[in-house]
């Protein structure tokens, strides 16, 4: 979703970040700093997360596509999906959020990547959450392999 005006450019920080920012910071030794977290996703660590999610955050949410894919794992799936960006909407509303589904040379076809999309939209949109997609594929989120 593009912001539809400059308050809404100013306060949505998917769209305060750029590529050049990234790449001119390759060259400075002090120019940025990255804070990495990997949270455990075992039911134990929940009542931890509000500790760490805050609206200051860009957030990686990476799934395996094939288990989206997969009729069996499907519905389990997405319930994990759904859970992490309700999570992250309630401790971190407005804060970016970035989806990533890993394993693309998994992946037969261009319909298949199209069939998790439709899936994950339908969560999304239900949920009212705004995620930065990628428009390149015209997906809701980054297809990326694991090599």
């Amino acid at each position: 979703l593009q912001p539809t005006d400059e308050n809404d450019v100013k306060n949505d920080r998917i769209y305060g970040y750029d590529e050049t920012l990234l790449l001119n910071a390759r060259g400075e030794t002090d120019s940025m700093i990255l804070y990495l977290w990997d949270f455990g996703g075992q039911q134990v660590f929940y009542s931890m997360h509000h500790l760490f999610l805050t609206k200051y955050g860009i957030y990686l949410l990476v799934f395996d596509m094939r288990e989206v894919l997969n009729v069996d794992s499907r519905a389990t799936a997405l319930k994990y999906l759904q859970f992490w960006l309700s999570s992250i909407n309630i401790h971190a509303p407005k804060a970016a959020i970035v989806l990533v589904g890993t394993f693309l040379d998994f992946i037969d076809s261009e319909s298949d990547l199209k069939e998790i999309d439709a899936a994950i939209r339908e969560k999304v949109d239900a949920m009212d959450i705004s995620v930065k997609e990628c428009e390149t594929e015209d997906l809701i989120y980054f297809p990326v392999d694991n090599k």
